[in-house]
């Protein structure tokens, strides 16, 4: 039991000293680890707080991106809310019908498909992923499948 306990204090020291810190790195490493190990909602509060501290600091693409992340983690935990999450005015990054046009998109729907499926123009389908690419920092489909986990 005291070497779980320990184990567990190695993972939450990190983002500790982050959250202390008003340092959105290290906050934004935990989260992933936190991810990776199952622990959801504490990824989410991790990644919320990583976001807000790299709006801040006038890091916004950056900020999308973790921000984004962090509502997906968010969406995985049944709506729990937590202080630290409503602190962060965590929000979906995407609009609904960017999010709608980008989750196509990773799986694998080229433009004209989308623009059929949702009754768009091509073009229209084209600006909703600029728009999704400029706010995750990518260039194309491939980084945005990377970036972007529906």
């Amino acid at each position: 039991m005291h070497a779980r306990l320990t184990a567990l204090g190695s993972l939450f020291a990190p983002a500790a000293r982050g959250l202390a810190a008003k340092d959105p790195e290290p906050l934004e490493q935990a989260a992933w680890i936190f991810a990776d190990r199952g622990l959801l909602l504490h990824a989410a509060e991790a990644a919320a707080t990583a976001g807000a501290l790299y709006r801040s600091d006038g890091k916004r693409t950056l900020a999308n991106v973790v921000l984004e992340r962090a509502a997906v983690l968010a969406q995985r935990c049944s709506g729990a809310r937590t202080p630290l999450l409503d602190a962060s005015g965590l929000r979906a990054v995407l609009t609904r019908r960017e999010h709608e046009v980008a989750a196509l998109a990773v799986a694998g729907l080229s433009s004209r498909r989308i623009a059929e499926r949702l009754g768009l123009s091509v073009r229209t389908v084209d600006n909703y992923l600029g728009r999704a690419y400029a706010k995750f920092g990518v260039r194309g489909r491939a980084e945005l499948g990377r970036a972007f986990h529906p």
